[in-house]
């Protein structure tokens, strides 16, 4: 199966794509190749001391949803892992849910650009993000 499908196959049956996934509570909504769309529902555990979401929990969406992203031009002997990841925080959400919209800009041979918008329910930007990810080979 590959990277896509299995995302694909996360979103259609809203299971934890990874065991982070499953801690944090963030599913996979949408797949496509070159694009994945997250979302989570806040709680107040994700709290920081000043009562919003701490920009810790806002960056792992974004990352993770970037990073799903790119592996959906992976190859069946490829993996990747992100290089640098840049944060915009833009606005404290104040709705229930946050959608982190990815996409890819650019995928060379060995490196990726991505960018991504996390939005609240009234569709407000939140914070944005752009990523760069490696090509690496698996290990037999």
């Amino acid at each position: 199966m590959s990277y896509l499908e299995k995302l694909i196959y996360f979103a259609q049956n809203q299971i934890p794509s990874c065991s982070a996934a499953q801690m944090i509570g963030y599913r996979v909504l949408e797949a496509e190749k070159g694009r994945v769309v997250v979302g989570l529902e806040k709680t107040e555990n994700f709290h920081n001391p000043i009562g919003t979401v701490h920009g810790g929990i806002i960056s792992l969406i974004a990352d993770a949803a970037m990073g799903y992203a790119f592996s959906t031009t992976l190859a069946e002997d490829e993996i990747s892992t992100t290089v640098e990841l840049k944060i915009n925080f833009l606005k404290a959400p104040t709705s229930q849910a946050l959608r982190a919209e990815s996409k890819i800009i650019k995928r060379g041979s060995t490196l990726g650009l991505l960018e991504c918008s996390v939005i609240d329910e009234e569709g407000k930007l939140i914070a944005y993000a752009t990523s760069t990810c490696i090509v690496l080979k698996k290990k037999q």
